[in-house]
């Protein structure tokens, strides 16, 4: 009797994942996958513990392949890259990507963090995310169980988020939009949950800002049709950069903050969802990002218009999507101004935190720490 033939881990996820590519992960059986291989079902259980250990395996070599896809350089851009590998990868592995991607499912618990860092990280390095603030910060760790203590070098909580009175003004020093005001949306709950927009009124202006040149007045609507027609009646010569820009702000409305998790923490499947929601957005601002805004100003042939565009940002050597994305959120109806501006937001947020139980220490400028291994011991103001 000839020796029976051994097969490896290896040669078995192999022979699974050609099957798991046109049927799925869900279909595959130890019987399935022993026909595949043209043995019987034993070389598998004495590789694999049971059937939900190959189908993890599988899973994991789909990560492997998704990823060898996202290095491949198409362009030059590397965002754009990874959208084509996305793309992609639901085309030559449609059963896969259904499975992995738009169904929930329990494969990703063990999916290996390492093999997205890389991916993570490039990604994070395009998109202009903010830091969160001390008091956001503090607000969630009460929430998740901590002490903590906030030591604020100024007298009053908030850092540039702030505002003063001056005779019968009010000047606000940080707010002139806030994206996240628009109910039901992921933003706006994590405002409401750090206090910010509790209860607050919105107000929602007519105009993002209106700009007077030699009697003629631009306004920049919030309504999007509005914004074109008043332009196209300024400069019906500026035609095709009107509706041309217009179309490009309306491609943002559809653009959302993700705020369910931090991007390094998505793996790669979740990466590709968010790149989804994102298609439109990464075009615009691979669009944009290389021209500035005198660059862009000077499009337009009509003087008025091109003092309008220019005088969106003080001077300096801003790119236009310092223009569209400010207009995309305004216009999409998910940017306003909370009544009481910056300060009272703030204040509403240190509010939040004390109401959980944290401590607020103004006037206290850290100048040092001494620290052992991972722990703070002693601040040094």
């Amino acid at each position: 009797m000839p020796p029976k033939k051994k097969y490896s881990r290896e040669q078995i996820v192999n022979s699974a994942f050609e099957l798991a590519r046109v049927e799925g992960i869900e279909g595959l059986t130890a019987r399935r996958v022993a026909d595949e291989l043209g043995s019987s079902v034993a070389p598998i259980y004495v590789n694999f513990s049971d059937i939900k250990e190959l189908k993890k395996a599988v899973a994991n070599k789909a990560f492997k392949v998704s990823q060898e896809m996202s290095k491949e350089e198409i362009t030059g851009d590397r965002f754009l890259d990874i959208g084509i590998a996305s793309l992609r990868f639901a085309k030559e592995y449609s059963a896969l990507f259904r499975e992995l991607v738009l169904k929930k499912n329990d494969y990703m618990e063990d999916y290996d963090k390492e093999l997205g860092n890389e991916i993570i990280q490039e990604i994070s390095n395009e998109t202009q995310l903010r830091d969160f603030t001390d008091e956001e910060l503090g607000i969630f760790a009460q929430k998740n169980g901590f002490d903590t203590l906030i030591l604020e070098k100024h007298h009053t909580l908030g850092g540039e988020c702030t505002g003063w009175d001056r005779q019968d003004y009010h000047i606000d020093g940080c707010i002139h939009w806030l994206v996240g005001t628009k109910k039901g949306t992921p933003i706006r709950e994590l405002w409401e949950t750090v206090g910010a927009l509790d209860g607050v009124d919105i107000y929602n202006p007519e105009s993002f800002m209106v700009v007077e040149h030699e009697g003629v007045t631009v306004h920049f609507y919030r309504d999007l049709e509005r914004l074109k027609s008043s332009w196209l009646k300024i400069s019906p010569e500026d035609k095709d950069i009107i509706e041309d820009f217009c179309k490009d702000i309306k491609k943002l409305h559809s653009f959302s903050v993700p705020v369910g998790k931090p991007l390094d923490m998505m793996n790669i499947f979740e990466k590709i969802k968010y790149m989804f929601l994102m298609k439109d957005v990464g075009a615009v601002m691979n669009k944009y990002s290389k021209i500035s805004v005198q660059d862009f100003a000077s499009k337009f042939k009509h003087p008025a218009l091109r003092t309008a565009i220019s005088s969106f940002l003080p001077e300096g050597d801003y790119s236009v999507v310092s223009v569209i994305f400010p207009l995309g959120t305004f216009t999409g109806g998910q940017s306003s101004i909370p009544m009481g501006g910056s300060k009272a937001l703030a204040m509403r947020m240190t509010d939040r935190y004390i109401s959980l139980g944290g401590t607020v220490k103004t006037s206290s400028e850290v100048v040092g720490l001494d620290i052992e291994g991972k722990s703070v011991k002693r601040n040094q103001m």
